[in-house]
């Protein structure tokens, strides 16, 4: 954890006192990116509609805008997904 901490900059043991190990920090990692790339309340509101060419086409272009704009974050997504091939918990999070 002591790279966790100097990244963030905070005391070394700090991101051992919010997680136990390093398999519940990615798994907790996993599921806050999935919050911030989650659709928006209107958008959910949307898919519990008719799935009409227009309702699928603007929930792709909602998706695509909200990863430009927290690139960095799919890119994270992307290597815990790598990560989840050898984490169980945290495939079980990244695939519900």
């Amino acid at each position: 954890f002591r790279a966790v901490d100097k990244e963030a900059c905070v005391p070394a043991g700090t991101a051992s006192n919010y997680f136990a190990n390093r398999d519940d920090l990615m798994t907790q990692t996993g599921s806050r990116f999935y919050e911030r790339l989650e659709p928006s309340p209107a958008m959910m509101a949307k898919l519990g509609g008719p799935k009409t060419t227009e309702t699928i086409t603007e929930l792709m272009t909602d998706v695509v805008d909200r990863l430009e704009t927290f690139r960095t974050g799919y890119l994270a997504l992307l290597e815990l997904r790598l990560e989840a091939t050898r984490r169980p918990e945290l495939r079980t999070v990244l695939t519900e």
